[in-house]
């Protein structure tokens, strides 16, 4: 956006950028302070203005040039060649103007050539779909899921190897452990079997062997690999064991990728039931035919727009940029696929490269809003901000600097040109709770400043001359730091 200027930056206005360095520096100085060497001053229209509290703008400001923004590059299919170029690098194009044209026969032989490659991924989709048989792991027997190794994504043979099953199942309906004990025990008899989560179960003893005894309980709930406790009828402790499957069967398999499970652990299933899908070889280069013919299929619709059309447009206002591309081929010469034509810079903006002092380059950031002036064209300011903040330094006008690129709008406007110098305020802040004065009231001698406190109603001459120090300042108000309070009173003319 284009607005006019409220206030003039005296200070930016003088200075120029350094050959062969990013840019010669200078800093913004109160100039706009009035300059007297008198305790009294003549005011034949005197103003008076009262020290008040508000906020600042805290800005950074530099100079730079304007330059294009990021380059878009234009480019063609494999085998278009180009007929005609309509534009010259420099040059200002409209939505829909004409860019290039292009070679009629070259955009149907790649149609042509694009649609018999679509034809033959066809062929080859359909014979994998004749040969792809989808590979199943089916259980063998019906029980219970007890322990699932296998992951989706998992590689059969590295499962096979580290867990020497892919899952196993319970057959029986039985986990169990096994204890010693001096108690005396016998096949049938009931007990407590308790796990360390203190889940409690029955449980019946099976067998012994000499003072160990095998105890079995339902599969529903225990984990295998869990510890349990055995106590009997009366709570006396009998021992303790780790939980098992007590008929195992083991899933296996041999290669490929687990591409589904089927089951969870805990699960019941029956004999047949799938239980693992695996990812087979044509399943792959299936899904990578696809693929390929997608985008071929979208690099065909391209082509038939350019078919249509027969030429490059702009789809906005632009700016050529550099022109990559001859009219003319050499004979055979094959033609790169994505290869780019010319290129192009948007109109609607431009940017700024700023050298920021290392003083202030911390309170820069990315978003921040600034303004621009162009000395080329005086009494407009552009809106614009801060698109990088640099962090490598350089060393410019006897200072360290940091680059800043503000990005400007300049809303089409042919005036703003590559090159043309411009000062920039970057906006980082406000100052809150400052004390302030209109500039018009601050005097200057001798790089001192003063206020004048009094005034004779009946000459208007200003007197009572106070020392003051004054801060920042965004060219209306400026801050005052010391020789006033809130409050104080102080004459100035608008002259």
């Amino acid at each position: 956006m284009i607005v006019k200027r409220s206030a003039i930056w005296t200070a930016l206005a003088g200075m120029v950028l350094g050959a062969g360095a990013a840019a010669f520096l200078m800093w913004p100085e109160q100039s706009f302070l009035k300059k007297t060497d008198e305790e009294t001053v003549e005011a034949v229209s005197a103003q008076a203005a009262a020290v008040k509290k508000g906020s600042l703008p805290q800005n950074v400001e530099g100079r730079g040039r304007l330059e294009y923004g990021e380059a878009e590059s234009i480019s063609l299919p494999s085998g278009i060649e180009v007929e005609e170029i309509r534009v010259e690098a420099g040059e200002r194009v409209k939505k829909g103007q004409v860019l290039a044209v292009l070679d009629e026969d070259s955009i149907q032989r790649a149609m042509a050539d694009l649609q018999e490659e679509v034809a033959q991924l066809d062929e080859k989709m359909e014979e994998l779909l004749k040969a792809e048989e989808e590979q199943n792991i089916q259980a063998d027997l019906s029980g219970r899921v007890k322990n699932l190794y296998a992951r989706e994504g998992d590689e059969v043979q590295e499962v096979m190897l580290s867990k020497g099953t892919l899952a196993e199942i319970s057959t029986d309906g039985k986990m169990a452990l096994q204890i010693r004990t001096e108690s005396k025990l016998n096949p049938g008899d009931t007990v407590e079997v308790r796990s360390d989560g203190k889940e409690t179960w029955e449980g019946t003893v099976e067998e012994a062997e000499g003072k160990v005894y095998e105890i079995t309980l339902t599969d529903d709930g225990p984990k295998s690999g869990e510890n349990a406790a055995v106590w009997d009828e009366k709570g006396n402790l009998l021992g303790s064991g780790v939980l098992y499957i007590h008929q195992p069967v083991s899933v296996i398999g041999h290669t490929g990728t687990i591409h589904r499970i089927s089951v969870d652990e805990g699960e019941m299933i029956q004999k047949g039931d799938v239980l693992f899908t695996l990812d087979s070889r044509q399943e792959r280069d299936s899904a990578g035919l696809e693929e390929e013919r997608q985008e071929k299929e979208e690099k065909l619709q391209e082509l038939l727009r350019l078919a249509q059309e027969g030429n490059i447009t702009a789809e906005t206002e632009k700016i050529i940029g550099e022109i990559c591309e001859k009219e003319t081929q050499e004979d055979g010469e094959v033609q790169e696929e994505g290869r780019t034509v010319l290129t192009v810079f948007p109109a609607d903006r431009m940017k700024i490269c700023v050298p920021v002092r290392e003083q202030e380059i911390l309170s820069v950031k990315e978003g921040q809003k600034a303004l621009v002036e162009v000395n080329a064209v005086p009494g407009t300011q552009l809106e614009g901000v801060v698109s990088q903040v640099g962090t490598q330094s350089e060393y410019a006008g006897g200072a360290v600097v940091y680059m800043a690129e503000v990005t400007v709008k300049t809303d089409g406007e042919e005036d703003f040109r590559e090159g043309m110098s411009a000062a920039v305020r970057i906006q980082t802040g406000e100052k809150e709770e400052a004390l302030l004065l209109p500039v018009q009231a601050v005097w200057e001698e001798e790089e001192r400043q003063f206020a004048y406190t009094e005034k004779d109603p009946k000459t208007g001459k200003l007197s009572g001359r106070v020392e003051i120090q004054t801060g920042d300042s965004d060219g209306e108000q400026v801050e005052i730091l010391e020789g006033l309070e809130e409050g104080s009173v102080v004459y100035y003319s608008e002259g």
